[in-house]
């Protein structure tokens, strides 16, 4: 996903995150690590529809650039929240097999090979799930 790779990581609060008109967070003035949600100024809550709600979901995961976001309509997600819901389910067993199929090519006493693209293809989904070589 292209937009992922230019957002901070998981994690790491921007300083302001506007999802929608009336869908503000902000970094607190007189607190370290937290934050503050708003309405349209400063004197009412945060307020918006539920696909509103979803795209803070999804710009507070480092999911969806911030500038996407919409003001006042409810504009489609970036990510289909099937398909985000089914990569979240499926990234353990995945993790799993992707070391095993690590494990393998480089077990001596196996006949089990893999063009080095796909080696280097297996190490670097690993890398992005936070495994270690």
């Amino acid at each position: 996903m292209a937009v992922a790779s230019k957002l901070p990581v998981l994690g790491h609060m921007p300083e302001r995150i506007r999802a929608a008109k009336r869908v503000h967070v902000e970094a607190s003035d007189g607190l370290s690590d937290w934050w503050v949600g708003y309405g349209k100024d400063h004197s009412c809550q945060i307020e918006g529809t539920a696909n509103h709600w979803n795209w803070l979901a999804l710009i507070i995961l480092g999911l969806a650039d911030p500038a996407d976001a919409p003001y006042d309509e409810d504009k489609p997600l970036p990510i289909d929240p099937a398909d985000l819901r089914a990569a979240v389910a499926g990234i353990g067993k995945a993790r799993e097999a992707l070391k095993a199929v690590r494990a393998a090519c480089r077990d001596p006493d196996t006949d089990t090979a893999l063009p080095s693209a796909v080696g280097e293809a297996v190490e670097a989904a690993l890398a992005a799930m936070g495994e270690r070589p």
